[in-house]
């Protein structure tokens, strides 16, 4: 989705997501000599999806368990926008770019917590970045109890000027440059289980990622078999989110 605060120029978001990767892009563009603008575009995605890892290789039903994910995410963030000082030196324009990767998990319906954050943010008037890291998600389980997993990822972009003239873009780019690695489980006591049995709604084995052949989802918000009840959960988390923005 995007959205534009009174621009000249173009707001534009796309993503795309899947379980095994995923990308997102936005940017926002400002041109006037006359006024002073600002502009901003945002796109936003949840996947959602519940798991069952059985007992087996010596876990019994109920015994505790962590479940690890692999994932790795390169993007690049692009801010070109002139600079307009006043009489004391200070810039009154300012492009931004930030990105927020949340992790939930969560045993029940609509009982669901955060149990890891990435995050980037850049603010400035010329700006040339990288980015290139490796997240590993750390989701406490209990063999043969079924647990919700999530992930969400919001990339917002901002251009302002404050006096005129308003000219240059934000962008924020990564489209197809988030990927699942794979996944390992361990027992209670750090073991980590040798091909280990893995059943989730979609029919996806996040253990092993490059075994599959997943059905893309056209849409921005991905949601895989939660009921209306576990989707409550997520509205404090999305207040949060807008209360954050600029």
């Amino acid at each position: 989705m995007s959205g534009g605060v009174g621009t000249a120029g173009l707001d534009t978001a796309k993503s795309a997501w899947f379980q095994d990767h995923f990308g997102f892009f936005a940017r926002t563009s400002v041109n006037s000599i006359g006024a002073a603008l600002g502009g901003q575009a945002a796109a936003h995605g949840i996947l959602e999806e519940s798991i069952l890892i059985p007992a087996q290789q010596g876990t019994a039903q109920g015994d505790p368990g962590t479940f690890h994910l692999f994932y790795h995410l390169d993007g690049t963030v692009n801010i070109d926008l002139g600079s307009n000082f006043d009489s004391d030196g200070n810039d009154l324009s300012a492009g931004r770019v930030h990105y927020q990767w949340t992790f939930f998990s969560g045993e029940g319906i609509g009982v669901t917590a955060n149990i890891g954050t990435v995050d980037g943010n850049w603010l400035g008037n010329h700006i040339s970045a990288v980015v290139n890291r490796d997240v590993e998600v750390k989701i406490p389980i209990h063999f043969g109890v079924p647990f919700y997993y999530a992930t969400e990822f919001l990339l917002e972009e901002s251009a302002l000027s404050r006096v005129p003239p308003s000219e240059g873009f934000v962008e924020g780019d990564f489209l197809h440059t988030g990927a699942l690695l794979g996944g390992a489980v361990f027992d209670q006591f750090g073991d980590r289980l040798s091909n280990p049995e893995f059943i989730s709604d979609s029919g996806f084995n996040y253990v092993n990622p490059q075994s599959e052949s997943p059905v893309p989802e056209p849409a921005s918000f991905v949601h895989f078999a939660l009921g209306l009840a576990a989707l409550a959960g997520w509205k404090w988390r999305r207040r949060q989110l807008s209360a954050a923005r600029l």
